[in-house]
């Protein structure tokens, strides 16, 4: 009986939660929109379910708080946590290398702490940053000093940067491509973006040389990760809310043209990165097919409805990661069914190992790079 009432007494508190977030008088601007995007109709072929992610280890439990994003330098993975720590793994220990905000004890989600999400190297060992509070920044790990390339104030095309996302470094062009995942909504209000269903996201690129800043694309519905294609010729983007990949050309004769590069994902797709295989990885937030609907897919057609649950405490869990191959194909998929491994963000391939990383869980998972 004490279970129900705390069960009600939880599901009373979302909901008076959520009545506020949709009619709240600071949020007068927030417009949901009724939408649909397809899921696949079961999982099927390279969706078969498995439990590989449920077999792997766990790194690091209750240690490393919302290992988004990883990057490798010099044997090493770096990786930012929820406080605005830069992390260096090395083995078995952990080190902070800098914070990418104020120190922050007492208050360690605050947007004066920072949050770095996207993370990359470039070959001289300088560690980018796409800080969700803090904007593009660029780490000296040997002085752990944090410059910042571009605030969240800087306007382009007449909106400020919002909400840095991920990020990817064309070497050869001096040209930073990340995605500002909302022109509307900070941060600390990320959820809006996923439940409002929005067109306020776009990437852009900033040229380190001369540094100029342009709209690469716009009217995305929450672009999440990025990544050059092996050749650098196009540029692959994560469209969280539509569960799908975008690719923008950046050469020849179609440059700027924006097409699909794979769509119909069992879940929304997080960050994008290379495969030993010529392909592609990409972790899923929450793993389903039509046949197993969460919550928020029945609620989509009915917007303002849609807020009064509080999705990550009350929906399913089910963790996915896939490989694709260069077109876009789905060649395998790694799953948690029971959801002890989920909300992930982030494939890293290393040293014959995966190492996959989450926006919000409080550990590492590392598990052997599977053969096709």
């Amino acid at each position: 009986m004490g279970v129900v009432k705390v069960g009600f007494k939880l599901i009373l508190a979302n909901v008076l939660l959520m009545l506020y977030i949709a009619y709240g008088p600071g949020l007068l601007d927030f417009q949901p929109l009724k939408y649909f995007v397809e899921l696949p109709s079961k999982f099927e072929d390279a969706l078969i379910p498995n439990d590989h992610l449920n077999q792997a280890e766990i790194l690091f439990q209750g240690k490393i708080a919302g290992p988004e994003s990883l990057a490798v330098y010099e044997g090493d993975i770096y990786t930012g946590t929820n406080d605005g720590s830069i992390v260096k793994i090395s083995k078995d220990k952990l080190t902070v290398v800098t914070k990418t905000g104020s120190d922050c004890e007492l208050q360690t989600k605050s947007s004066t702490c920072g949050r770095p999400l996207g993370l990359r190297f470039d070959k001289k060992g300088n560690l980018y940053v796409a800080d969700a509070y803090c904007g593009i920044l660029m780490v000296n790990l040997r002085s752990g000093s944090v410059e910042t390339l571009l605030p969240l104030s800087t306007e382009v095309e007449g909106k400020a940067i919002m909400l840095p996302n991920d990020l990817d470094i064309d070497e050869e062009q001096g040209i930073i491509y990340f995605t500002d995942t909302s022109t509307k909504w900070p941060f600390n209000r990320i959820f809006y973006v996923a439940f409002e269903y929005s067109s306020s996201g776009r990437v852009l690129s900033f040229n380190l040389h001369t540094k100029a800043i342009k709209v690469v694309a716009d009217g995305l519905y929450f672009p999440n990760g990025v990544q050059l294609s092996h050749d650098k010729s196009e540029l692959l983007i994560a469209e969280w809310s539509n569960r799908r990949i975008l690719k923008i050309a950046l050469k020849g004769s179609n440059a700027g043209q924006t097409t699909t590069f794979a769509d119909r994902f069992p879940g929304e797709p997080d960050n994008i990165r290379p495969s030993s295989t010529g392909g592609y990885w990409v972790a899923l937030t929450a793993g389903r097919n039509s046949s197993s609907l969460a919550l928020c897919d029945y609620l989509a057609e009915y917007p303002l409805a849609e807020h009064f649950t509080l999705i990550f405490q009350l929906l399913p869990k089910y963790g996915m990661i896939m490989e694709l191959n260069s077109d876009g194909e789905i060649l395998r998929s790694m799953h948690s069914p029971d959801g002890s491994i989920s909300y992930l963000s982030e494939v890293l391939e290393f040293q014959d190992n995966l190492y996959v990383g989450s926006f919000i869980n409080s550990f590492l998972v590392k598990m052997a790079a599977l053969s096709s």
